[in-house]
Protein backbone atom coordinates (compact mmCIF):
# COMPACT_ATOMS: atom_id res chain seq x y z
CA UNK A 1 0.00 0.00 0.00
CA UNK A 2 2.91 2.12 0.95
CA UNK A 3 4.35 2.14 -3.15
CA UNK A 4 0.83 2.81 -4.73
CA UNK A 5 0.60 5.59 -2.14
CA UNK A 6 3.83 6.75 -3.52
CA UNK A 7 2.76 6.26 -6.98
CA UNK A 8 -0.85 8.19 -6.41
CA UNK A 9 1.13 10.69 -5.04
CA UNK A 10 3.73 11.28 -7.80
CA UNK A 11 0.97 11.34 -10.27
CA UNK A 12 -1.43 13.18 -8.65
CA UNK A 13 1.95 16.01 -8.49
CA UNK A 14 2.54 15.46 -12.29
CA UNK A 15 5.73 13.93 -11.62
CA UNK A 16 7.18 10.84 -12.82
CA UNK A 17 10.37 8.91 -11.62
CA UNK A 18 12.35 6.36 -14.01
CA UNK A 19 12.23 2.82 -12.74
CA UNK A 20 16.15 3.27 -13.17
CA UNK A 21 15.61 5.62 -9.84
CA UNK A 22 14.02 2.39 -8.25
CA UNK A 23 16.19 0.72 -5.69
CA UNK A 24 15.00 -2.38 -3.72
CA UNK A 25 17.09 -3.52 -0.65
CA UNK A 26 15.96 -5.81 2.23
CA UNK A 27 14.91 -3.77 5.19
CA UNK A 28 16.54 -5.72 7.79
CA UNK A 29 20.03 -6.12 5.75
CA UNK A 30 22.29 -4.40 8.02
CA UNK A 31 24.85 -3.68 4.79
CA UNK A 32 22.54 -3.94 1.67
CA UNK A 33 23.72 -5.53 -1.23
CA UNK A 34 23.23 -4.72 -4.74
CA UNK A 35 23.07 -0.72 -3.26
CA UNK A 36 25.89 1.02 -4.51
CA UNK A 37 25.73 4.41 -3.17
CA UNK A 38 28.61 5.77 -5.67
CA UNK A 39 26.85 4.42 -8.33
CA UNK A 40 23.64 6.56 -7.35
CA UNK A 41 25.27 9.20 -6.81
CA UNK A 42 27.46 9.16 -9.84
CA UNK A 43 25.09 8.24 -12.53
CA UNK A 44 22.09 11.19 -12.43
CA UNK A 45 21.80 11.54 -9.46
CA UNK A 46 18.30 12.25 -7.69
CA UNK A 47 18.50 15.27 -5.58
CA UNK A 48 16.85 12.91 -2.66
CA UNK A 49 16.29 9.20 -2.23
CA UNK A 50 12.73 7.97 -0.63
CA UNK A 51 12.81 5.17 1.24
CA UNK A 52 9.77 3.01 2.04
CA UNK A 53 10.99 2.82 6.23
CA UNK A 54 12.56 4.53 8.27
CA UNK A 55 14.95 1.86 8.98
CA UNK A 56 15.96 1.42 5.03
CA UNK A 57 16.49 5.29 5.49
CA UNK A 58 18.85 5.23 8.56
CA UNK A 59 21.02 2.62 6.72
CA UNK A 60 21.21 4.46 4.04
CA UNK A 61 22.40 7.52 5.77
CA UNK A 62 25.11 5.09 7.66
CA UNK A 63 26.19 4.33 4.29
CA UNK A 64 26.43 7.62 2.74
CA UNK A 65 28.17 8.70 5.59
CA UNK A 66 30.66 5.78 5.46
CA UNK A 67 31.73 6.63 1.68
CA UNK A 68 32.26 10.18 2.27
CA UNK A 69 28.73 11.64 1.08
CA UNK A 70 27.35 14.66 2.90
CA UNK A 71 23.98 14.35 3.88
CA UNK A 72 21.58 16.55 2.84
CA UNK A 73 24.55 18.48 0.16
CA UNK A 74 24.92 15.60 -2.12
CA UNK A 75 21.83 13.48 -1.60
CA UNK A 76 18.62 14.11 0.28
CA UNK A 77 17.22 11.07 2.12
CA UNK A 78 13.49 10.77 3.19
CA UNK A 79 11.95 7.64 5.19
CA UNK A 80 8.54 6.62 6.41
CA UNK A 81 7.28 5.41 9.92
CA UNK A 82 8.91 8.40 11.74
CA UNK A 83 10.33 6.30 14.41
CA UNK A 84 12.30 7.26 17.11
CA UNK A 85 15.75 6.47 16.13
CA UNK A 86 15.73 8.77 13.47
CA UNK A 87 16.13 11.43 15.90
CA UNK A 88 19.30 10.05 17.43
CA UNK A 89 21.18 10.32 13.43
CA UNK A 90 23.27 12.97 12.28
CA UNK A 91 21.55 14.93 9.92
CA UNK A 92 17.95 13.81 11.86
CA UNK A 93 15.98 11.57 9.73
CA UNK A 94 13.34 13.77 7.74
CA UNK A 95 10.59 11.40 7.81
CA UNK A 96 7.19 11.27 6.79
CA UNK A 97 4.31 10.60 10.39
CA UNK A 98 1.69 7.67 10.77
CA UNK A 99 0.00 8.28 13.72
CA UNK A 100 -0.34 4.70 15.15
CA UNK A 101 -1.96 5.81 18.18
CA UNK A 102 -5.08 6.92 15.87
CA UNK A 103 -4.44 3.49 13.91
CA UNK A 104 -4.53 1.93 16.95
CA UNK A 105 -8.00 3.33 18.19
CA UNK A 106 -9.37 2.82 14.84
CA UNK A 107 -8.29 -1.14 15.11
CA UNK A 108 -10.21 -1.68 18.63
CA UNK A 109 -13.34 0.02 17.55
CA UNK A 110 -13.44 -2.35 14.30
CA UNK A 111 -12.62 -4.78 16.54
CA UNK A 112 -15.44 -4.25 18.81
CA UNK A 113 -17.87 -3.50 16.21
CA UNK A 114 -17.26 -7.28 14.83
CA UNK A 115 -17.40 -8.55 18.41
CA UNK A 116 -20.49 -6.76 19.34
CA UNK A 117 -22.53 -5.98 16.30
CA UNK A 118 -24.32 -8.92 14.09
CA UNK A 119 -25.06 -7.16 10.94
CA UNK A 120 -21.02 -5.72 10.99
CA UNK A 121 -19.67 -4.94 7.84
CA UNK A 122 -15.89 -4.50 7.50
CA UNK A 123 -14.15 -1.01 6.57
CA UNK A 124 -11.70 0.53 4.96
CA UNK A 125 -9.82 3.28 6.72
CA UNK A 126 -7.77 6.03 5.51
CA UNK A 127 -5.46 7.80 8.10
CA UNK A 128 -3.93 10.95 6.76
CA UNK A 129 0.12 10.72 7.60
CA UNK A 130 2.51 14.00 7.69
CA UNK A 131 5.80 14.99 6.42
CA UNK A 132 7.94 16.09 9.52
CA UNK A 133 11.18 17.85 7.94
CA UNK A 134 14.51 17.31 9.55
CA UNK A 135 18.18 17.47 8.41
CA UNK A 136 18.81 14.94 5.66
CA UNK A 137 16.62 16.25 3.29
Amino acid sequence: MRRQGFKDALETQNLEISNQNFYTVSPTELNPRGLNIHQIIDQNAPEAIFCEDDYIATRLIKGCLNAGINIPTDLGIMGFDDIYEGTLLTPELTTVHVPIQQITNQTIRQLQGQVFEKEWAHQKTLISTSVIIRGSL
